[in-house]
């Protein structure tokens, strides 16, 4: 038994606590504390002040820039800044609808025609009729359509041979900018 008390004795004076390690926490969360608010304060005290007299600075010099433009020429370039946002709806919202006929030209096949076509522009949708001199040559126009990045959607709608040719109906759905101005 005595062997046993001196082990545990042992064990318990060679166990200390370490009390300095709270207080050092403690002492860096003063340090922190106290260095926000020297920050706080200098914010307040130096730079407040500054940041206010810049605003007057430039108060001063828009007051200086509104007397020298009389109120006729800022009445003008109102209106004329007005006249240019108005023609900047209207180029944005403007429909070119030349613009399938480069695209139509750039990606037709050689052995296709197109002998009509249906603009619907407020839809960005085209159909397209025409003929082809064989299936295979219908397919991969079909398939320049599916791969170009200004066509949304290809549609065949009908195929059938007429007079050793074969007459198709195609819907497109371009994509929303194609048209735009």
């Amino acid at each position: 038994m005595q062997h046993n008390q001196s082990l545990l004795e042992k064990e318990l004076k060679t166990e200390k606590l370490s009390v300095g390690l709270p207080w050092k926490i403690l002492l860096l969360a003063v340090i922190l504390f106290g260095f926000t608010i020297f920050i706080y304060l200098s914010m307040i005290i130096g730079y407040r002040p500054y940041l206010n007299s810049q605003l007057s600075k430039v108060s001063q010099g828009i007051s200086v820039f509104d007397e020298r433009v009389d109120k006729e020429q800022q009445k003008n370039l109102t209106e004329f800044y007005s006249q240019l946002t108005n023609i900047q709806k209207l180029f944005n919202s403007h429909i070119l609808a030349s613009n399938i006929f480069d695209l139509l030209e750039e990606n037709t096949h050689q052995g296709v025609y197109f002998v009509s076509m249906n603009l619907s522009a407020q839809e960005n949708e085209a159909r397209l009729k025409g003929l082809a001199s064989s299936y295979r040559i219908l397919s991969e126009q079909l398939e320049l359509f599916r791969l170009n990045p200004k066509i949304e959607q290809v549609f065949l709608n009908n195929s059938k041979i007429k007079d050793g040719d074969i007459g198709f109906t195609i819907d497109i759905v371009l994509k929303s900018r194609v048209l735009s101005f």
